[in-house]
Order: structure tokens, then C-alpha cells, then sequence
């Protein structure tokens, strides 16, 4: 059965334990139980590797423009592009990189789910 304790936690226990919930619990249908319950994480968007950024950022339309703002960069921003083994979504290379374009970070998100797909 559900249960809601008077500081709103849930608690799923058979009736007969139920004198073992804290005073003032009330029993629950499982919709109330649902509604109460908190939403599960969103899971961490995982790192893809170069081949699949490179292939998602071509599919995107855009490969070209990255490219280029990686050839006008410093010496560290080219080496990252050039020699990383995986592309993190939240690396602020990345980050930085989907501001200059215009990107959202839903688009962003989008992508890397384009990435992990190839």
C-alpha cells in the first residue's frame, strides 16, 4: 500500500506494518502515489568519439562552420578538436563552440544523441 507521511514523503508498506509509519500517515491511491513521486534523473548524455562528432556535425550541416572557427582558434582549441579521443556535451569547448553558432542546448543535446546513433 501507499502511504503519505505529514512531510510528504512516500512510504510503500503492507497494511499490516503500517503502525510502523511515522504518526499522522495516510493511505494513498497509486495515481496520488505517482504524482508524488520525484522525477527520475535525466541520465548523463555519455561521450562520443571523433568520428562520431565529426559524422553527426555533417549530418547537422555543421561540419563546415565548426571547422572553421576551429582553424581561426588558438593553438589549444585546434589541438582539443584535433586530438581529443571523446567529445563531452558539457565540455565549455563545447559549450562555447554551440554558443558561437547559434546553437540552443537542446541542439546541442540533439546532436550528441545524432553521435552516439552513428
Amino acid at each position: 500500500m501507499n502511504y503519505k507521511a505529514p512531510d510528504n514523503s512516500l512510504h510503500f508498506i503492507a497494511p499490516e506494518f503500517a503502525y510502523l509509519l511515522p504518526a499522522g500517515s495516510l493511505q494513498i491511491t497509486e495515481e496520488e502515489a505517482e504524482a508524488l513521486r520525484p522525477a527520475s534523473p535525466t541520465p548523463p548524455i555519455a561521450p562520443i568519439s571523433p568520428r562520431q562528432i565529426r559524422m553527426a556535425l555533417t549530418r547537422a550541416g555543421l561540419r563546415t562552420a565548426v571547422e572553421s572557427a576551429v582553424a581561426a582558434g588558438d593553438q589549444d582549441l585546434k589541438d582539443w578538436y584535433e586530438f581529443s579521443t571523446s567529445f563531452e556535451r558539457l565540455n565549455p569547448q563545447v559549450e562555447a563552440m554551440g554558443t558561437a553558432l547559434g546553437q540552443t542546448g537542446e541542439q546541442l543535446d540533439a546532436l550528441w544523441a545524432l553521435g552516439a546513433s552513428l
